[in-house]
């Protein structure tokens, strides 16, 4: 990827657009309708304190994009913190995410201006970088003009452990004999035997103490960039979260914590979002073993969200996950000439479905 947006690029009638960094307190009610009518399948009310001013990690950046003379917004974006470990010392980063521009306002100025305006903490040296994640290739359209490419691409990986809506799709209905037959074969072919290893797996479901932040600490992967997993950042993600609700399995060794899966429910299926620990593979391998077990009668596959180069990708696909469709490209951006900056063109940013998660 290029380290940074060319000084020489000028966007269409850039002088048409004024950007202010947004005050959350005055601007909030601002920041909040442009979310509604641009956004509108996330109820933002009721998340917006809990993502933009508890985070850990620190409070949300936010900036609103007017046309000149105009005192309405007609675009907004944010970038929140996100405590990351790069080549084994911790760092802030930053995601950027509620990015919306209004309707009759869609055109590359304004997104190019937004765009910039989310590097400016990386500028500051506030960040050593932020991140974006466009899932489609109408999002790219402001980053190649920046002069930008993908540093990695996450992939969905999907276990399927039931053919009933397989068969339904195929056919058009649900056929009356057989299906049961088809799960069951379906399943002995996916399953596999976990070896003994002295691992107890058990579902964890008290808030997150101290020996998670041990365990954050002492997983050293050099040359790499991954997500903090710290006790404070894991309470506020996953048992403060007001939308969404999950549950987490530990692996233990003698009552040590070596690695933990957090997982949610969807309409047809679960979906892992961190897979983390030490001991791999055998932790990793008891912990999806265990989630297999939590699938119910509706339950049609089991997925994963990873970035291309993760360890945990291999991992997979040896226990009979599918590699799907790219869910997203992930576009990175650091100071030029930064350690940081290096890590970022070799691709070696570790992400989960958790870090596509505003």
């Amino acid at each position: 990827m290029s380290e940074g947006p060319s000084a020489q690029i000028t966007e269409e009638r850039q002088s048409e657009i004024w950007v202010r960094p947004a005050d959350l307190d005055r601007d909030r009610d601002e920041i909040l309708g442009l979310l509604r009518a641009n956004l509108p399948a996330v109820p933002h009310e009721r998340r917006f304190t809990w993502l933009y001013r508890t985070n850990p990690a620190g409070v949300a950046w936010c900036w609103l994009a007017h046309r000149r003379g105009t005192a309405k917004p007609i675009a907004v974006a944010s970038v929140f913190p996100r405590a990351m470990w790069i080549d084994g010392r911790q760092r802030l980063g930053g995601q950027v995410g509620d990015f919306a521009v209004s309707a009759g306002h869609r055109s590359l100025g304004p997104a190019l201006a937004m765009q910039r305006a989310t590097m400016e903490p990386v500028k500051r040296g506030d960040l050593a970088f932020c991140y974006d994640c466009p899932p489609h290739d109408a999002g790219m359209a402001p980053f190649r003009r920046l002069g930008m490419s993908p540093n990695v691409a996450m992939k969905r990986y999907a276990l399927p452990v039931a053919l009933n809506g397989t068969l339904e799709r195929w056919l058009g209905f649900q056929p009356p004999f057989g299906v049961a037959a088809a799960n069951l074969l379906l399943r002995s072919y996916t399953g596999y035997r976990v070896k003994p290893c002295g691992l107890t797996v058990e579902e964890h479901t008290g808030v997150f103490d101290d020996e998670f932040s041990r365990l954050d600490e002492s997983v050293t992967i050099p040359h790499a960039i991954r997500g903090c997993r710290s006790s404070a950042l894991l309470n506020w993600r996953y048992r403060e979260d007001p939308l969404n609700r999950y549950r987490i399995l530990t692996a233990r060794r003698h009552g040590r914590l070596v690695a933990f899966l957090v997982f949610s429910a969807t309409k047809d299926g679960l979906q892992i979002l961190d897979l983390f620990g030490t001991e791999f593979p055998d932790s990793a391998l008891n912990l999806l073993e265990r989630l297999r077990e939590c699938c119910d009668t509706r339950c049609q596959s089991v997925q994963a969200f990873l970035s291309e180069g993760h360890e945990l990708v291999r991992l997979l696909l040896k226990r009979r996950y599918r590699s799907r469709e790219i869910t997203a490209n992930v576009v990175a951006y650091a100071a030029p000439g930064t350690g940081t900056a290096d890590l970022l063109k070799s691709g070696r940013l570790l992400l989960q479905g958790v870090d596509m998660r505003a």
